[in-house]
């Protein structure tokens, strides 16, 4: 509750000049700063400022102000009703509302390459990344389906049926009009990141995974192969389970599947 009420140094400093020249903008000004207070003090904040938002029970962390907030979408149950962070910020109720016991997803994708996105990463270091968290109702289906790829690659790598190349990864082409190539990663804990464990990259050059976690939440990414190409992919899932760490806090872990 204290930190729901502060205000910063600078934005006091410029209320009160501007209500030095006119105490009307003054009023409105200060009415303003309480209502934005109010509606952000309904959704829970953790230590270092972030705000939690519930959905689908699962517990979802992000910056409670900053000019990218309007970049992050929250599906509610279909595209065609959606919200973004800032709406979802400022009205709560709504936002709850929106989100009982429906499939949900909310994603964002990083266009420029400046700044920092979620106000804690580097712009930079995801350029063209693409994030999507989906929770409730059939939010693994496609998840689980590539786990089970992923297992009967491994028994395959175990039998010597399937090479592993010397990045650790064995690929494995996909049936399919235009087959996709699944990169498994054969032994977790000697990568960068053991929860994300392959990478599925399509003829269009884009590369994705999809991960379970948990009993009903689904964590995806995909990123331009252009950009990202495979002798850097420990270093890709590493970036994007910090994403997950950030954002999932009640499933940060470094390690681990479900």
């Amino acid at each position: 509750m204290r930190a729901a009420k502060r205000v910063s140094e600078s934005g006091l400093r410029l209320v009160r000049r501007v209500g030095a020249r006119n105490p009307l903008l003054f009023l409105i000004s200060m009415l303003i700063s309480v209502s934005q207070i109010a509606n952000a003090a309904d959704w829970p904040r953790l230590p270092d400022g972030r705000i939690v938002v519930e959905m689908n029970g699962v517990r979802l962390a992000f910056p409670a102000s900053g000019e990218r907030l309007k970049d992050v979408h929250f599906n509610l149950g279909s595209k065609e009703r959606s919200m973004t962070l800032q709406q979802v910020l400022e009205a709560p109720d709504r936002a709850r509302e929106g989100f009982a016991g429906k499939r949900n997803a909310v994603g964002f994708a990083v266009g420029s390459p400046t700044g920092l996105i979620l106000k804690h990463f580097l712009a930079s270091e995801y350029q063209g990344f693409g994030f999507a968290i989906v929770t409730g109702p059939g939010s693994q289906g496609i998840c689980e389906t590539i786990e089970r790829r992923v297992i009967d690659a491994r028994v395959r790598i175990a039998n010597g049926k399937l090479t592993v190349d010397a990045d650790g990864l064995a690929a494995v082409t996909l049936s399919g009009k235009s087959p996709d190539i699944l990169y498994v990663v054969a032994d977790p804990t000697r990568s960068a990141s053991p929860r994300i464990d392959h990478l599925q990259c399509d003829a269009l050059s884009t590369c994705a995974a999809s991960i379970c976690v948990g009993s009903n939440i689904s964590f995806d990414f995909h990123f331009p192969e252009a950009l990202y190409q495979r002798a850097v992919w420990q270093d890709v899932l590493r970036r994007a389970n910090a994403i997950l760490n950030f954002v999932l806090i009640d499933n940060a872990t470094g390690a681990g599947g479900k």
